[in-house]
């Protein structure tokens, strides 16, 4: 029950990070353009 719930955890923090990178990179693009 507690490994699953770090599996939670984790799940929430890997796509926080990926929405960051996905804002960041989008940011970008549109200063490129």
């Amino acid at each position: 029950m507690y490994a699953g719930h770090l599996d939670v955890v984790l799940d929430w923090f890997g796509l926080g990070k990926a929405v960051a990178i996905y804002q960041v990179a989008e940011v970008l693009v549109n200063k490129n353009q």
